[in-house]
C-alpha cells in the first residue's frame, strides 16, 4: 500500500519502524519506573508472571498501610487533641494530601486495564511509523512529555524532602511541660499510641514517614506522567496526520487511486487517534477529579502557611512552603494544560482538512474527510470525573477559588 510520509514523498512499500522497541522503551521509560515502584507495572504489562502479580498485591497493601499510617494519626490529632486553630489548619494539609494520593493510587489500579490498552496502542503506533521525519515528530513530542515528568518529579520530591526532613530538623529539639526533650516529627498524632520519642520508636516513625511520603510523591509523579506521555503521543500522531494532509497532492499526478489510498490512511489514523483519546480520558477521569477537588484544599492551606511563615520571618519555612506551593500548582497546571493541548490539537485536524485543495479531489473521494471535520467540531477533552473540563480557563478558576478560600481562612484563623 502506498503511504505518504511527513515530507510528502510517497513510499511504494510500507516499511515498519525497525527501532520501534527502542522508541517504545524511551516513551514509556518513566511510566515503567514509577509504576514499578508502586507495584502496578505487573498489572499493565504483557504476560506478567504469577509471582509478579502476587508481589504487586503485597506492595499495594504495604503502600496503602504506609499512607494510612500518616492519615490516621493526623486525623485523630486534629479531631481530639489539637485546639489551636492555626495548628489545626496546618494538620489539614497532610491529611488532604495523603487521602488524595491514596485515592489516586487506587484510581491507577482501578484503571489498570485502560492503562494497558493505552500502552499497547502506543506500541502499535510506533511499529507503524514509516519515515524518519515521522519518527522525529513523535520523538520531539515524547521528549516534551518526558521533560514534564522530570520537572514534576523534581518539584514534588524537592518540596517533599524539605517538608519531611529539613523543616522538622531545622526546628531542633524542644522541651515539653515535663522538661523532657522532644525530637521533631514531620506529622503529629503519634503520641496517642504511645511515646514516640523513645528509641527506636522515634527512628521507625521518622523514616517510615519519609518513605510513606516518597510513595505519595511517586503516585503524584506517575499521575502526571500518564497524562504527559499519552497526550503528547496523541499530539504527535495528530501532527503526522496534518503533515500528510498538507502534502496530500504531492507526486500524485492527480491519480485517483493514489489519492484514495492516502485519504484511507488519514481516515484510519484519525480513527485510531479518536480511540486513543477516549481511552486517555477514561483512564484519567478519576485521577483528575481527585486532583482538582483536593487541590483546592491543599493549595489553600499551603498558601496560608506561605503567608504565615513570611510574616514570622522563618526562612526555611518560607522556602519549604513556596516549594510545595509551586509543586501543587504545577500538578494542576499539567492536567489543565494537557487538556487544553488535546482539545486544540483535535480542532487543528479539522482546520487542516478544511485548508486542503478540495477542488482537486476527484468525484466523491473527499467525502470521508467531511466526517473528520465534523468530528473536529466536537473535540476530545480531559475532564475531572466528567464534571469539569480541564483547560487553562479551569486552571484559572481553580487558582481564583483557592485564593478566595485563603482569604476566608485568614479571616477565621487570624
Amino acid at each position: 500500500m502506498e503511504v505518504l510520509s511527513a515530507q510528502g514523498a510517497p513510499n511504494e512499500k510500507r516499511v515498519p519502524n525497525k527501532d520501534w522497541k527502542m522508541d517504545v522503551n524511551r516513551t514509556l521509560q518513566y511510566t515503567r519506573w514509577t509504576l514499578e515502584i508502586l507495584g502496578v507495572w505487573a498489572l499493565v504489562k504483557k504476560n506478567p508472571k504469577k509471582w509478579e502479580i502476587y508481589g504487586s498485591r503485597i506492595l499495594t497493601m504495604m503502600y496503602s498501610m504506609l499512607i494510612v499510617s500518616i492519615t490516621i494519626p493526623c486525623t485523630i490529632h486534629l479531631i481530639f487533641k489539637e485546639k489551636d486553630i492555626v495548628e489545626r489548619v496546618e494538620t489539614c494539609g497532610p491529611i488532604a494530601f495523603s487521602i488524595t494520593n491514596l485515592l489516586k493510587y487506587y484510581s491507577i489500579i482501578y484503571r489498570r486495564k485502560m492503562i494497558k490498552r493505552c500502552i499497547e496502542h502506543v506500541e502499535d503506533d510506533w511499529m507503524e511509523i514509516v519515515t524518519k521525519n515521522d519518527r522525529e515528530i513523535m520523538r520531539k513530542r515524547v521528549s516534551f512529555g518526558i521533560d514534564v515528568t522530570i520537572v514534576c518529579a523534581v518539584f514534588m520530591y524537592g518540596g517533599g524532602l524539605l517538608y519531611n526532613m529539613i523543616l522538622p530538623l531545622s526546628h531542633g529539639n524542644g522541651i515539653n511541660e515535663f522538661n523532657e526533650t522532644v525530637r521533631p516529627l514531620a506529622y503529629p498524632g503519634y503520641d496517642i499510641f504511645g511515646n514516640p520519642q523513645i528509641s527506636p520508636t522515634y527512628e521507625i516513625i521518622f523514616y517510615s514517614n519519609f518513605f510513606s511520603s516518597c510513595i505519595m510523591y511517586t503516585v503524584t509523579t506517575a499521575s502526571c506522567n500518564l497524562a504527559a506521555i499519552f497526550v503528547t503521543h496523541t499530539c504527535g500522531q495528530i501532527e503526522i496526520m496534518m503533515s500528510r494532509l498538507e502534502t496530500i497532492f504531492q507526486k500524485t499526478d492527480d491519480d485517483k487511486e493514489i489519492l484514495e489510498n492516502r485519504i484511507d490512511l488519514i481516515v484510519k489514523s484519525h480513527i485510531r487517534v479518536l480511540r486513543l483519546t477516549s481511552m486517555i480520558e477514561m483512564m484519567l477521569r478519576e485521577i483528575c477529579f481527585v486532583e482538582v477537588t483536593a487541590s483546592l484544599v491543599v493549595i489553600c492551606v499551603v498558601e496560608y502557611y506561605c503567608v504565615k511563615k513570611w510574616n514570622d520571618g522563618e526562612t526555611v519555612g518560607i522556602i519549604t512552603y513556596v516549594a510545595l506551593l509551586i509543586s501543587m500548582i504545577f500538578n494542576v497546571f499539567v492536567f489543565c494544560q494537557f487538556g487544553e493541548l488535546l482539545k486544540e490539537q483535535c480542532y487543528q485536524i479539522g482546520r487542516a482538512v478544511y485548508m486542503i485543495d478540495w477542488y482537486r479531489l476527484p468525484g466523491k473521494t473527499g467525502v470521508s474527510l467531511v466526517m473528520i471535520i465534523a468530528m473536529a467540531n466536537c473535540p476530545r477533552r480531559l475532564t475531572a470525573g466528567k464534571i469539569m473540563e480541564l483547560s487553562m480557563n479551569s486552571f484559572g478558576d481553580i487558582l481564583k477559588t483557592s485564593f478566595a478560600y485563603l482569604n476566608m481562612l485568614r479571616t477565621v484563623a487570624d
